[in-house]
């Protein structure tokens, strides 16, 4: 996706180049462990994130802090592919319905994972509301831990709020928009329950 939405442009297009399974921009590779470092000009977070000096709103694939950014991790032995599946696999263990958890495991699309959440036997909102918060905490944690691109791109918001602008609110985004940068630092609607879980996270590892 990097490198398609360089080629757009003239400018960036003559800087980039791909080399087997590396990008190689201004003449230095990247690859999966030093992704998120590449030049901002090249970067596809700023289509998925706005900042300013005292919060960062976010939302999309290509933020390092969304659930559905492409990562590898291990909880307990088990290895996810995003953070989508651990929220997803977890709540549908939660209620015991370990068909659809083993479905989860099995996807590639976070938008399939959430699909299949919505199918979890015997769920209940406000079961699932008062224990989510430290199911995901533990699971995310792995994610920034065993991600050294990610946990930089985390320390680095330093201090700043970081909300989730699903444009929606509900119990894990705000109504923020990453579309609309007037009004990032507006008073917002919404738990955003996974900025607030991310900034605890960011606290935690700092050390």
């Amino acid at each position: 996706p990097i490198l398609i939405a360089a080629k757009r442009s003239e400018t960036l297009k003559q800087r980039i180049r791909l080399d087997t399974d590396k990008l190689v921009i201004d003449g230095k590779p990247y690859s999966a462990d030093n992704i998120n470092s590449i030049p901002e000009a090249f970067s596809l977070r700023k289509h998925c994130q706005i900042e300013s000096d005292k919060r960062v709103v976010f939302f999309g694939r290509h933020s390092p802090f969304s659930n559905h950014h492409p990562c590898k991790f291990k909880v307990a032995g088990k290895m996810y592919n995003c953070g989508e599946q651990f929220l997803m696999s977890e709540m549908a263990l939660l209620f015991e319905d370990t068909e659809i958890a083993d479905q989860i495991m099995q996807c590639e699309s976070p938008v399939k994972m959430i699909a299949l959440g919505h199918l979890v036997n015997n769920f209940k909102q406000e079961v699932w509301e008062a224990q989510a918060a430290d199911i995901v905490q533990a699971g995310l944690r792995e994610k920034f831990r065993q991600n050294n691109s990610l946990l930089r791109s985390l320390l680095q918001t330093g201090t700043k709020e970081l909300v989730e602008g699903n444009g929606r609110g509900g119990f894990w985004g705000s109504n923020l928009s990453v579309s609309d940068s007037s009004t990032i630092d507006s008073v917002y609607q919404g738990g955003n329950n996974l900025g607030k879980i991310l900034m605890r996270i960011r606290a935690n590892l700092k050390s």
